[in-house]
């Protein structure tokens, strides 16, 4: 399980509103808060913009987000501290890029506003005087899928045609397969034809 990551004080500086991907969470203020039941899809190798409002804001504030990409229960490995924020009033504006070791899947991503000035803790666990955390599910994903497989007929033979590109064009490559599985066409063009 992930360390604990609280505040003292929440009465002063909070997260307000969190937003990145589908995910768009107005919040009030908590010494911590997991949200669970929200979650957004990031492809690996793909920016990632994140946008951290704060509410009660003080020019010391700081936002600091982490992200356990190899899913192992902590955010203190090489890379997982994904964003600090200078001192100010926000909001906070960050992009990241999930790397290709990213665990495929979900993983938690953990953001933390603490007051430089008074109390600061700019690590992913303990306690600082003042600010939020706030934990979140992110899904990590290859990309777009695979395109379908679509059987055709032609002059008594069977064919499966695979397109090797997902948005398809005048240019677009394809695999003209017989029954044997075996390759009779890739590229682009017409059909070779291949007599009995």
């Amino acid at each position: 399980s992930y360390c604990s990551a609280t505040t003292t004080y929440t009465t002063y500086e909070y997260i307000s509103k969190v937003a990145i991907g589908t995910i768009s969470n107005t919040s009030s203020s908590s010494s911590y808060t997991n949200y669970s039941s929200l979650s957004t899809n990031v492809t690996v190798g793909t920016a990632q913009a994140i946008t951290v409002t704060i509410g009660n804001a003080y020019s010391t504030d700081k936002v600091v987000i982490f992200c356990d990409w190899n899913n192992n229960g902590v955010f203190t490995d090489a890379g997982e501290t994904v964003y600090t924020s200078t001192a100010g009033v926000g909001p906070f504006t960050a992009s990241f890029t999930p790397p290709a070791s990213a665990t495929i899947g979900t993983i938690r991503m953990r953001i933390r506003l603490t007051d430089s000035g008074s109390g600061a803790n700019l690590t992913s666990c303990g306690v600082s005087s003042y600010g939020e955390v706030e934990d979140y599910p992110v899904t990590f994903t290859n990309g777009a899928p695979p395109p379908p497989m679509t059987e055709i007929v032609v002059a008594e033979y069977a064919f499966n045609i695979g397109l090797d590109a997902w948005s398809p064009s005048s240019t677009t490559n394809c695999k003209w397969f017989n029954t044997n599985n075996s390759i009779i066409y890739e590229g682009a063009g017409a059909m070779l034809l291949q007599s009995k």
